[in-house]
Order: structure tokens, then C-alpha cells, then sequence
């Protein structure tokens, strides 16, 4: 018995000794492959989402755009999921964002870019996704193989495959980490989130459990994170928790753009400012637009003479199925909040028609806890609006800060808090003269001015130099 045992145990080891041979004859293949087939003249960006409307697209896009004035003879290409031609693809850049590009670039279509999606892994989701991610990669390098693979959705899957399969160099734009202390710590003390089920935080050795799977995934995410060459972050709060998870003494800081020198066009005008607030924010569950809506209720529930017209819009992009029901949702709570006729929730508005109501707003709404940045919150402030935004994250950390001693808007946490800060900047609105709110209003567009396009463009060239040799002039006149 113990001598088939043992005989057992030594052809389990041959036929594993046999698999990593064979793993590692399949991987060297495809790394031959790769060197024969890169094409060195190629930068291309993994960005599979690249046709939704928050943020995230807008840096790609700039990024782009950057890259093509600094260096004119190399061929930018996208991976891409979006199942629409190039050409629609870029129209709607320039109709979400204003940004055109000044050259083309090449699309890559991507068949696998389902296993991505979360609602593909209703458990262990981020390891899903980051696996998911790592065959999506193969999908796109296998289609075209760069010499510089740039990551501006996060994918941290994506990295070693790039890196260790296929050689490119690996550049990485990070939002948001995708895993953090303060969510292990979130789930270690049971708190009910949008990221944490009521059931599991109810039951302690499920909570236990997921502690243990959140650790070891930040294990395996900064395992991937340090295949990057290069790591861009977008704010001082996503650096830290970088630099904490993987072991990177060389982020770098790349705010992301704002097109702040056309929304610094519209005037100030503080006399022209209505009793409207609005809010821009993609219709995710972290953006906490039911907060908004309470808030809102409450400031006409505890001044009704003061905010009987009062407005609220609620601005956003719908990426998905499950974003246009968030809406159908926020105009039902509209609705039993006795607010149907003064809120207006607006997915997928025009670059055009977010513009004309930022000229008319006079306070603006952010409620996400630990924001990565907070890029609508800067929106907000270059156009002239005061915002009331979330104390955490990149709002509190980068953008909110006070200008020459003046503040440039107002942070909250709880509903009776934006209550307040909406009562206060409102009434400053309408008082005669204004100066109080002219001033909040020069405060915030100065404080703005940090995040413009042209800063985004300069620091991420240069972030870029050591892997392609990039130079950091930019062409007169931007």
C-alpha cells in the first residue's frame, strides 16, 4: 500500500513536472512569436470601453492626442469592445468631450471583451475580472503586438501577459486601485456596501472569508502591478494606495484633463446664476446619486421658502443595461421624495447641452466616497459653479483646496451637511451684489486651472520619455 502510494506520488510529480515543461515550451513559443511580429513603430492603448462617457475615456482620448504631437511618426492604435466603426467611435469623443484628435488612430476589435464585465462573476468578481482580463489581453496582442502597451482602464491583469508573454513595454494610468486598505478594512468591520452584500457583512465567517480573499487578491494585484514599466496615477489619494500596494517608489502624478480653457469661457456672471445645482457623474452605484436626492429633499424640507424654486439636474453616462435601470430608480425616488418637479435626471446629454447647463448652475453636487479624483467636481469649478463635494478621496486630498486664502467650494459627508452647504452658497447666490459668491466663484476656477488640458499633456508625455524617448515641447500656441 505505501509503495502505491509513493508510486502514485511520483507520476502526480512527473505529470506536473511535465505541464510546467510544457507551459513553459508554449510560453517561450509565444514570446518568439511576439519578436517576430511587434511592430516597434506602434504604441497601442487597452481600453476596451473606450466609446463610455465618464472620465476614464476622457484621459484616453488626451492621452492620445498627446501622444500624437509629441511624436508624429508613430501609429496609435485602440483595443477596443465597442461594436461601432472608428469613425462613430471618435464622433462621439468630440461630441461627450470636445476633444478631436490630429491624427487618426487604428481600432483593434476585440470578440472577448464580455469577460470583463463584472456581471459575468456574481462571486469572487475582481478576480474574475482580472483574469478575464488577462485573456482579453491575449485576444489584443495576438491582433496587434506594440512596442508600448498602455493601460488606461486599470486592467492590472493585462500586465504580465504583456510584459513576460509578448515583450512590449507596459505603461499603466491608474484611476483607482482596484482593491485598497480601506476596502479590507470596509469588510473587516462588516460595514453593508455596494462592494459588500448585507448577508456577508451579517455573518462573521463569511466576512472572515472575504478578508482572507481580499488579501490574497492585493497580493496577486501588486504581483501584476509591478510588471508596469511605467505607473501613472490620477490623484495624491490613488498614488498612496499604490505605493502602499505595490511596492512603487516611482508614481508618478498625472492629474487628469479638464477642458478647462473652454469651460473658463463661460462667464462668471454671478448675477445670471439660477437657484439650480446640478451634479455630473457617470450613473455607477459608487457615485451615491441617491445621497444627492436626499440632500436635495432635505435642504427643501428645512428652508421650503427659502429654495421653493429651487432646481436640481443630475448629468450623466449610462455604460450599460444596469446604469439606465440606476436611472429609472433615481426618478423613482424623485418621485417619492416629492421632487418629480424640481429634479431632472439627464443620462447621455451632449458635450453642448452639459455646457449649457453649467452656464446657468450656480452650485454643483459630488457624493462619492473616496473618490479616485473627481474630474466632474473640476468641471464644476472651471465653469463658474460652486461645488458642495464628498471630504474624502481626491475632492478633499487635491481639488477642493483653498486659493490665496479663499475657499474654492464646500465639503459634506452626510445628507444634512450638503443640506447646509447648498443653503449657504444658494443664498449667497441671490443676494444683492453677489461678491461673496463672485469671489467663491474666481476661487474655484483659479483652484481649476491646475487640471487643464495642457498640464495633463505635458506631465504625461513626460511620464512616458523613458519608454519611447518621447520630447515634452509642445507645439506654440497650446
Amino acid at each position: 500500500m505505501v509503495g502505491q502510494v509513493a508510486d502514485g506520488a511520483r507520476w502526480v510529480g512527473a505529470l506536473l513536472a511535465v505541464a510546467a515543461s510544457l507551459t513553459a515550451l508554449l510560453a517561450a513559443c509565444v514570446r518568439a512569436w511576439a519578436a517576430l511580429h511587434r511592430d516597434r513603430r506602434v504604441v497601442a492603448f487597452f481600453h476596451p470601453y473606450c466609446n463610455d462617457g465618464g472620465g476614464g475615456e476622457r484621459v484616453l482620448w488626451c492621452a492620445i492626442a498627446a501622444l500624437q504631437r509629441a511624436r508624429p511618426d508613430l501609429r496609435v492604435a485602440v483595443y477596443t469592445g465597442d461594436a461601432l466603426s472608428g469613425e462613430r467611435i471618435l464622433a462621439n469623443a468630440f461630441d461627450r468631450f470636445g476633444v478631436t484628435l490630429p491624427r487618426r488612430v487604428s481600432f483593434v476589435q476585440l470578440r472577448l471583451r464580455r469577460l470583463l464585465d463584472a456581471a459575468s462573476y456574481p462571486r469572487v468578481t475582481m478576480l474574475g475580472q482580472a483574469m478575464g482580463g488577462a485573456l482579453v489581453a491575449v485576444e489584443a496582442l495576438c491582433r496587434l503586438t506594440p512596442e508600448v502597451f498602455v493601460d488606461t482602464m486599470g486592467c492590472a491583469g493585462s500586465y504580465p501577459v504583456a510584459r513576460a508573454l509578448f515583450g512590449c513595454r507596459v505603461a499603466s494610468y491608474v484611476h483607482y486601485p482596484t482593491i485598497s486598505v480601506e476596502m479590507i478594512r470596509s469588510v473587516g468591520s462588516r460595514i453593508a456596501a455596494h462592494n459588500n452584500d448585507a448577508t456577508i457583512a451579517a455573518s462573521r465567517w463569511r466576512t472572515a472569508a472575504k478578508v482572507g480573499y481580499y488579501r490574497a487578491f492585493a497580493r496577486f494585484y501588486a504581483m501584476c502591478g509591478r510588471c508596469a514599466h511605467a505607473v501613472l496615477v490620477n490623484s495624491s489619494w490613488t498614488a498612496a494606495h499604490i505605493r502602499s500596494l505595490w511596492g512603487e517608489s516611482g508614481v508618478v502624478i498625472v492629474f487628469p484633463p479638464c477642458d478647462t480653457a473652454a469651460l473658463a469661457a463661460i462667464p462668471l456672471a454671478p448675477h445670471a446664476r439660477e437657484q439650480l445645482v446640478v451634479s455630473i457623474a457617470q450613473f455607477r452605484p459608487e457615485k451615491a446619486h441617491p445621497l444627492q436626492l436626499r440632500a436635495f429633499a432635505r435642504l427643501r424640507e428645512r428652508w421650503p421658502a427659502e429654495h421653493a424654486d429651487a432646481q436640481l439636474v443630475v448629468i450623466g453616462a449610462c455604460r450599460c443595461e444596469a446604469d439606465a435601470r440606476r436611472v429609472t430608480d433615481l426618478r423613482a425616488l424623485a418621485a417619492q421624495l416629492g421632487l418629480a418637479d424640481c429634479v431632472q435626471i439627464l443620462p447621455d446629454v451632449s458635450y453642448a447641452e452639459r455646457l449649457g447647463w453649467l452656464r446657468r448652475a450656480a452650485v454643483g453636487l459630488h457624493t462619492m466616497w473616496m473618490e479616485h479624483f473627481g474630474i466632474g467636481v473640476v468641471e464644476l469649478m472651471a465653469s463658474g459653479v460652486v461645488p458642495v463635494a464628498h471630504a474624502s478621496g481626491g475632492p478633499l486630498a487635491d481639488i477642493v483646496l483653498p486659493v490665496d486664502g479663499m475657499p474654492s467650494g464646500r465639503l459634506a459627508c452626510s445628507a444634512d451637511e450638503y443640506a447646509e452647504a447648498m443653503h449657504e452658497l444658494l443664498q449667497l447666490a441671490r443676494q444683492p451684489g453677489r461678491e461673496a459668491f463672485a469671489d467663491l466663484q474666481s476661487a474655484a476656477r483659479r483652484a481649476s486651472a491646475r487640471f487643464s488640458d495642457e498640464s495633463f499633456e505635458r506631465a504625461f508625455v513626460a511620464a512616458l520619455n523613458p519608454l519611447l524617448g518621447l520630447t515634452v515641447a509642445l507645439p506654440t500656441g497650446r
